[in-house]
């Protein structure tokens, strides 16, 4: 239940603009959430050992054909660890919160993994 608290606050996190002054006294404009309609996934997958690899993609269908070795190139860790299965997906605003989100589940004991998934 805590896992989903923070995992709620990792992905509601708003970045607003913000004035950043030089040294030369000159004020600049930087925007730190670049609006996009593109769709982020942060996902987990099980290897055939139990392993859970944690990873971010924009599209979930072609990554996971990437790490089952039908188009492209997976992940290395991946590659002769199948079958493979998706076990856990959330969607992100962009990739700075898929990233961060990623950042914080690999963190995550194996049993705060599980019970993510189980939620």
């Amino acid at each position: 239940m805590a896992s989903i608290l923070i995992l709620n606050t990792v992905l509601d996190h708003n970045y607003r603009m913000t004035n950043i002054k030089s040294t030369s006294g000159v004020t600049y404009k930087k925007s730190q959430n670049k609006s996009s309609d593109q769709q982020w996934w942060v996902y987990m997958v099980r290897c055939r050992n139990g392993n859970l690899y944690t990873g971010i993609t924009t599209d979930l269908q072609r990554r996971f054909d990437e790490h089952r070795g039908k188009q492209g190139k997976g992940a290395k860790s991946l590659r002769g660890k199948g079958p493979l299965k998706m076990v856990w997906h959330q969607g992100a605003d962009n990739r700075s919160k898929a990233s961060r989100l990623e950042y914080w589940i690999k963190q995550l004991s194996k049993a705060e993994k599980e019970a993510l998934i189980d939620d």
